[in-house]
């Protein structure tokens, strides 16, 4: 099993170690579209009262390959920025544990398998070996589980 998961969520993504818990680097879910550039992550955030009619920041939910309606430029898609933002994202936790480790990827459970087939394709784009998936309310579910098991009895 992965030692490293990626959460990913129109919140932000989120890499959780194993044995070190949450890495550093969390990186807000935004993106600053204009036809000259694209920012995500912390430099998209704080762009977001500047170029407030260029944000988007649902792109992870609606994950898929159909160009975006205007004000964004013609050829792009939710894909492109999910990939701008995975892409950007992913070095800093893997600087942090290690860039060949692999990692599994918490999606949100309402994607289907033409989503999870073009997240794929978008980690393997991005360079981020990943070895399995799991739901994104699962993860959770567990996580909260597992802080109960730990905490002391009254």
């Amino acid at each position: 099993m992965p030692a490293v998961a990626i959460e990913l969520s129109d919140a932000g993504l989120v890499a959780v170690h194993e044995t070190r818990g949450v890495v550093p680097g969390r990186s807000p879910g935004y993106a600053v579209v204009s036809p000259a550039r694209t920012l995500v992550g912390e430099e998209a955030e704080r762009r977001l009262r500047h170029e407030p009619r260029s944000v988007h920041h649902r792109f992870w939910q609606g994950l898929d390959a159909e160009p975006l309606e205007r004000p964004y430029p013609r050829d792009l898609s939710t894909a492109d920025l999910a990939h701008a933002h995975l892409a950007s994202f992913g070095q800093g936790p893997r600087d942090e544990v290690g860039a060949a480790e692999p990692v599994a990827l918490a999606v949100p459970g309402a994607y289907v398998r033409v989503q999870l087939g073009l997240l794929l394709a978008i980690a393997r784009e991005a360079a981020i070996p990943v070895q399995g998936r799991v739901d994104l309310a699962v993860a959770a579910a567990a996580d909260a589980l597992e802080a109960e098991d730990e905490s002391p009895t009254r």
